[in-house]
């Protein structure tokens, strides 16, 4: 007599679990990822936001920087922009120069626009004090 079995035995359904395990694992590391460097991406662009504001503001005022971040809103931008995950953005001016600098989080080092023109990932890490000099 010949019976017909339906359905995954044991063995094959343990495969099958561990296969779609490791697929969501990777998944999900993929997306966390990207997630990181979607933060850095507008951390950047805020960055670029205040040094055209830095300069409208230098153009009006006989080349010089302001001493604070604040002094641009609401002339030069509507709002200051936040930090994707709710810290601030770092300024440093001397009047004739100015730094700005955020923590990208995929690198863990400071990105800087610096008033020279200069931008970019600097070789310093996060927990470095800023200062008005460009690392770059």
């Amino acid at each position: 007599m010949l019976v017909n079995k339906k359905g995954f035995t044991l063995i094959e359904f343990m495969v099958a679990m561990s296969l779609v395990s490791i697929l969501s694992t990777m998944a999900i590391g993929n997306f966390m990822g990207s997630q990181k460097r979607g933060r850095d991406v507008r951390r950047q662009s805020d960055l670029n936001q205040y040094r055209v504001a830095l300069e409208n503001w230098s153009s009006n005022n006989q080349g010089a920087y302001p001493a604070s971040t604040n002094l641009l809103v609401p002339d030069y931008l509507a709002s200051h922009p936040t930090e994707p995950q709710g810290g601030a953005y770092r300024y440093s001016s001397d009047a004739a120069i100015y730094v700005l600098d955020a923590c990208v989080e995929v690198q863990k080092k400071l990105y800087q626009i610096c008033s020279n023109g200069k931008s970019g990932i600097t070789t310093l890490d996060c927990s470095v004090a800023i200062d008005s000099n460009c690392d770059l």
